[in-house]
């Protein structure tokens, strides 16, 4: 192929999909997805080195100076439970923390600094990692957030003060609002949703 000038797997024994990337100011690649392997690369300094469930979702950073060595993963980890978490969000927060979003059908996805409700069918997910603390630590926030029936995010986004925006889609009519407004379509039926949550 002309004009290619590094190509490489990433994943392991099982399916392995890379939803989200974004570089970072420090001369490394953020890549995020979801896998259903039991392998999937992980560093010693992850949040967490084992899949918990059908999939989990995981977070990966490349050092793009070394794309060449053994040594190019810089940082690698698990996040989810025990049933299906899949991502669909990534973005850079201050103080190089990373926010992460997507679904879950998992009744035991890590919360930190939220209640601890239950998934109905799916709920979406908001979750801001630490990749300078390992281990367990690193996991400064997560919340599960939806109604009755599914609900998706689809995108995160942080701003200079920590604030995260959520996007993403809902059937659910209870999703929680603030303003009083209400689900313009049926019960059922599938309306966009935006939330802001300040961890």
């Amino acid at each position: 192929l002309d004009g290619l000038l590094y190509g490489t797997y990433l994943g392991g024994d099982g399916l392995d999909v890379a939803q989200a990337l974004k570089l970072d100011g420090a001369g490394g690649l953020w890549l995020a997805g979801y896998t259903l392997s039991r392998d999937f690369p992980v560093t010693p300094n992850a949040y967490r080195t084992f899949n918990a469930g059908v999939s989990d979702v995981f977070l990966t950073r490349l050092d793009l100076s070394r794309l060449r060595s053994r040594e190019a993963i810089s940082y690698s980890t698990y996040l989810g439970g025990v049933d299906t978490d899949v991502l669909y969000g990534l973005a850079l927060a201050p103080g190089g923390r990373i926010a992460l979003a997507g679904y879950t059908y998992s009744a035991d996805f890590p919360r930190v600094g939220s209640s601890a409700s239950a998934p109905m069918l799916a709920d979406a997910f908001v979750a801001l990692l630490d990749p300078a603390i390992p281990g367990p630590g690193a996991l400064a926030y997560s919340a599960v957030i939806g109604g009755i029936y599914i609900d998706t995010a689809t995108g995160v986004a942080v701003d200079a003060s920590g604030r995260i925006l959520v996007s993403g889609y809902t059937n659910s009519p209870d999703l929680p609002v603030t303003d009083g407004s209400k689900k313009p379509s049926p019960p059922g039926a599938t309306q966009s949703f935006v939330v802001q949550v300040a961890p």
